[in-house]
């Protein structure tokens, strides 16, 4: 048994609160004296186990300050038998106790939540940047379409149709074709049209 003069203050002031809480008032002020007096007095009484319970429950005490103390903390859950044998046997197959299969348990799941919301993230980020990209195609599309359409009326106001381009004037097409592709790959599709529908103009206009 711990003898109280050799305790320290911290263990003191634990005890005094302890012995409160248990219904044993020892006045406003007590110190080591008056706690060595209690423990002849509670040793010779059936309640003297109270100092067992008491030592008991300053090991428990400082087992908790040290795992704070080390970032850690109690912690009690029920298992299953079953998911409890698991753990055992994940813990055996890692070279840890229980707790730390547990812990590692726990870190891996957070971790794998972590990365699916990094993810998901980047996802809406990446969805969010095409649809801009298919926003801007679809309005050059348009404008397209409208510098078509306006080069279509020029044609027929001139008595000019694709439809009666021959065969000469489709080879012409087709060997243009590759150039315009070039073009594209450093400027707009708009520019390009532009170039090519206003030369389209002029010759119709001739």
């Amino acid at each position: 048994m711990t003898n109280f003069r050799t305790i320290d203050q911290e263990k003191t002031d634990w005890s005094i609160k302890y012995l409160r809480r248990k219904g044993i008032s020892l006045g406003r002020w007590a110190g080591r004296k008056e706690l060595d007096a209690w423990r002849e007095k509670l040793a010779s009484l059936p309640e003297g186990l109270l100092l067992v319970r008491m030592e008991n429950a300053w090991k428990t005490h400082q087992s908790r300050q040290k795992k704070k103390l080390e970032g850690k903390e109690s912690s009690s859950h029920m298992l299953s038998i079953q998911a409890k044998r698991k753990l055992a046997s994940l813990a055996k197959q890692s070279g840890t106790t229980s707790a730390g299969a547990l812990e590692s348990l726990i870190m891996d799941g957070h971790q794998l939540i972590e990365q699916e919301r990094a993810a998901v993230k980047l996802a809406k980020e990446t969805l969010a940047q095409k649809t801009k990209e298919l926003e801007s195609a679809q309005k050059m599309l348009k404008d397209c379409i409208a510098r078509l359409s306006d080069c279509t009326v020029v044609m027929e106001g001139a008595g000019l149709s694709i439809k009666e381009l021959t065969d000469a004037q489709k080879r012409e097409s087709k060997k243009r074709q590759p150039e315009m592709l070039r073009a594209l790959s450093g400027s707009s599709i708009t520019a390009v049209l532009n170039v090519l529908l206003g030369d389209t103009f002029d010759r119709a206009n001739d």
